[in-house]
């Protein structure tokens, strides 16, 4: 004999009209929570085969990147590629005396200015690709460069688990876009944005 789940009668029985009304707001919620639940997934995903893979480089000194100019896959040519002693880098590159943890932590405080608009990731804007590739260059200092299928420019991996990565351009956007994500499911996107800043 087969029985319908307990308490469904009664639940559609309690329903009322303000809970009809703020269904699609729940609903919303509830498709943003699961988006990022497989937003989480596939980095964890990313991150786990490319430390299986094993396919990775070291990222070279600030000096020995060419700013501006772009390999294949879209990401920021690396030139020179030597190595960086370990006694003369910090744990994790920092711009403007803070980690990309530490930003992702905060949703990007004092990176730029906050986007417009409602956003599933907390996102920054910056004024230029110049800065954006400062930004980049400056976080992933200290990192390990990630051979990642799919991923349509750079992505370093940080000695604290922390990724970032620089694309050339987005979805969105045809200026670059860098991504973080920390070791803790802490993300954050920074784009350019050169319009209506005061």
């Amino acid at each position: 004999m087969r029985t319908s789940a307990p308490g469904w009668a009664s639940l559609a029985a309690e329903t009322t009209d303000s809970d009809l009304t703020a269904s699609p707001a729940l609903l919303a919620e509830a498709l943003d929570f699961i988006d990022s639940a497989a937003t989480r997934f596939e980095h964890a995903r990313v991150l786990t085969e490319s430390y299986i893979a094993d396919h990775s480089t070291e990222v070279p000194s600030i000096a020995d990147i060419a700013v501006g100019r772009h390999d294949r896959d879209g990401g920021v040519e690396l030139a020179g590629c030597s190595d960086i002693p370990s006694d003369s880098s910090p744990p994790s590159g920092r711009w403007d005396g803070r980690t990309a943890t530490e930003y992702a932590q905060t949703a990007g405080e004092g990176i730029g200015r906050k986007a417009h608009g409602s956003k599933k990731i907390p996102t920054r804007e910056v004024r230029t690709a110049e800065e954006i590739t400062d930004i980049f260059i400056a976080l992933a200092r200290g990192g390990t460069r990630l051979d990642i299928p799919g991923y349509k420019g750079t992505m370093v991996r940080l000695p604290d688990g922390s990724t970032v990565g620089y694309r050339t351009q987005s979805r969105s956007s045809t200026e670059p876009t860098v991504d973080i994500a920390t070791a803790l499911d802490a993300f954050l996107k920074i784009h350019v944005n050169p319009e209506k800043w005061g």
